[in-house]
């Protein structure tokens, strides 16, 4: 285990690149297979869907908008639901290359998946030593939960890559706090936030406390670091709030979607009903040949219907979680998945029982993380801010999918530790079946 380089008596990450080759080796292996498993199930699955489901179009519209020089407004004008920037940015680079059908940008999503992949395993090891970077990577690859959202071109998987990249970032900021490296955390919260817009959470609960309980810092300076932080966060968001306001003509955060969003989830058929704490499109269906009601409108039904429902919000919560968590209705979950975001059904179904093994193994990394005095909020305040968009909106395993950066790398100590356990254990009894000195 690694020393503190401000107190021998703290736990520190260690460096992010100082590898053996051997390390570097498996991980490239590791990546391999990762991106062979997306680009198979996007061969054999998704490759022939189009693009009229979900988000999907709308973000390939503004791509190649912006491809075609006509950038933001006109597409952000006519949608009534338009989303953050980052992820339409990226993937016009797809149209620039002259990769513009569906199949060719999923594969290009599976390429920012394998990145991801790399990204945890040295996270791991920046955690816990290579052995733990290698199997944080190998759990990443496999595990359904970890590539099923970039099963589509929508933001999940650029989401989780700045996701990782910022967990990098705070450990390595944990390891020697610098003013440059809190700015950098306060800049990739920002880019979170403009891929998905609910990660403008991560600067309260990532940014904030991991710059706080540096412990080694004397108060004055991280009160500043946190300010430092918090304004750089701004500083790369304002620009495009500003811009959507304008475009708009009236005041906007990240997105235009908040209204409908919480129309869809707060109504009758989403408060009991076989879709209790999903969503329904019947909840803002608007009349036939009626314009499609305004965020403002949208916003102020869901308000009203909510709060003269509050006696349903504990239930209905519960199974918001119970949907994202795998504890209420997962087979039924998973086939809303197949039919609403096309994944296919059979690997939706054992994501569930896979998500449950990462849990189990992740909530033994947590405890074994805790007694070794590792900070735990670039990891547990991610799972909560998904707690929280989930508790707020409505329950879908795509919302889980900015956490799963957080739970490959506590499962992966977790099944450290017990493989770990297990061997040891059954190394001494075979020592002791073996011992020819004679008992005393």
């Amino acid at each position: 285990m690694a020393t503190s380089i401000d107190d021998p008596g703290l736990w520190t990450p260690l460096p992010l690149f100082e590898r053996r080759r051997r390390f570097w080796v498996s991980l490239v292996a590791i990546a391999l297979i990762a991106l062979i498993v997306r680009v198979l199930y996007a061969a054999l699955w998704g490759w022939h869907l189009t693009n009229a489901f979900n988000d999907v179009f709308f973000y390939r519209g503004v791509a190649h908008s912006l491809a075609q020089g006509m950038g933001f407004q006109n597409t952000y004008l006519i949608n009534p639901s338009a989303h953050p920037p980052m992820f339409p940015i990226v993937l016009s680079l797809t149209y620039f290359a002259k990769l513009s059908t569906y199949g060719e940008q999923l594969i290009f999503v599976a390429v920012i998946e394998t990145v991801t992949v790399v990204v945890v395993g040295l996270v791991g090891a920046q955690i816990q030593g290579e052995r733990v970077g290698l199997l944080a990577a190998a759990i990443g690859a496999i595990y359904p939960g970890f590539w099923l959202p970039g099963s589509q071109v929508m933001s999940e998987p650029l989401a989780m890559l700045v996701v990782a990249v910022l967990t990098a970032v705070t450990y390595a900021f944990v390891r020697r706090p610098t003013t440059i490296r809190a700015v950098g955390i306060g800049v990739l919260c920002a880019v979170a936030a403009l891929t998905r817009s609910e990660l403008i959470l991560l600067v309260p609960l990532v940014a904030w406390p991991i710059i706080w309980f540096r412990r080694t810092i004397a108060t004055p300076t991280r009160l500043r670091m946190i300010a430092i932080a918090t304004v750089a966060a701004l500083f790369v968001v304002t620009p495009w709030t500003a811009f959507i306001s304008a475009v708009h003509r009236k005041p906007e955060l990240l997105s235009t979607q908040m209204g409908a969003t919480l129309a869809w989830s707060n109504c009758m058929y989403t408060y009991s009903g076989p879709l209790v704490g999903y969503w329904s499109g019947a909840c803002i269906a608007p009349a036939y040949g009626q314009p499609f009601p305004g965020n403002a409108a949208l916003t102020s039904q869901a308000e009203s219907y909510a709060f003269s429902h509050i006696s349903g919000w504990p239930f209905v919560i519960f199974a918001r979680e119970g949907r994202v968590w795998g504890f209420y209705r997962p087979a039924q979950q998973a086939q809303l998945n197949h039919n609403n975001d096309h994944w296919n059904l059979g690997v939706a179904q054992a994501e569930t029982w896979c998500l449950y093994l990462v849990i189990a193994f992740g909530v033994v990394g947590t405890v074994v993380l805790r007694r070794r005095r590792v900070p735990l909020s670039p990891l547990l305040g991610v799972v909560l801010l998904v707690v929280i968009t989930v508790g707020l909106f409505y329950g879908d395993p795509r919302f889980r999918a900015s956490s799963e950066v957080a739970l490959v790398l506590l499962a992966a100590v977790g099944l450290d530790t017990v493989v770990a356990a297990v061997v040891g254990a059954v190394s001494t009894k075979a020592t002791r079946t073996t011992d020819p000195t004679p008992a005393a």
